[in-house]
């Protein structure tokens, strides 16, 4: 019986090795592998998280250089989303990746310049306006009840691209500029854009999702 089941694992064993399911690094079964996304880059021309991460550290870099929103008397309220943040280009974009790298970013380097407002929480603000007003919670220990804080800024933006094809030889090319801006509120004006803009070359294709 104990040689049979050594025959089996014996055989299981190279099965897998046959198909070619091998472990990577020696890690144990059931470990995680991460993989760092620049080290081992796809072979495509699209946004990768490489240029997300780029993208989002130059800008919170820009505008934290802007004495417009840092030097300004108080501390403007800026908010941060994906909402008016537009994708223009060829590629299936999480615009929401983007604004999260930024929110993060600036709120660790804000330093008391600014506030960051997260307008994406509104429905859970209101929700529980709601519950204290019903008397279901009490208020805050810290804030107290009112009205949610309106903004001075907000962001703005786009993603734009060309895309250039070699007919039958799958060797392409991508330009991408993307643009973000903070608009002042009332008045529309903009107290600071910014851009970022990079090209890739590749003779593979890749699926973006």
């Amino acid at each position: 019986m104990r040689q049979s089941l050594i025959g089996v694992v014996s055989v299981a064993a190279s099965l897998l090795l046959a198909t070619g399911c091998s472990r990577i690094d020696n890690e144990p079964w059931g470990d995680p592998t991460n993989v760092d996304p620049p080290s081992q880059p796809l072979p495509g021309c699209g946004i990768d998280s490489k240029e997300m991460r780029a993208a989002a550290d130059r800008m919170a870099r820009s505008i934290m250089n802007e004495p417009e929103v840092v030097r300004r008397e108080g501390r403007p309220r800026i908010v941060l989303d994906e909402k008016y943040f537009r994708n223009e280009s060829t590629q299936i974009v999480d615009k929401g990746l983007f604004t999260d790298y930024l929110r993060v970013d600036l709120q660790r380097a804000a330093n008391g310049h600014f506030d960051v407002l997260g307008r994406n929480y509104d429905d859970m603000v209101e929700s529980e306006r709601q519950s204290e007003d019903n008397g279901d919670v009490t208020s805050g220990a810290v804030v107290e009840s009112s009205k949610r804080l309106g903004w001075d800024y907000r962001l703005g933006g786009a993603i734009r691209s060309i895309t250039k094809v070699v007919p039958g030889s799958g060797a392409r090319s991508s330009y991408f500029m993307i643009t973000f801006e903070l608009v002042e509120r009332g008045s529309g004006r903009l107290v600071w854009s910014d851009r970022y803009e990079f090209k890739k070359v590749a003779n593979t294709s890749v699926i973006y999702r």
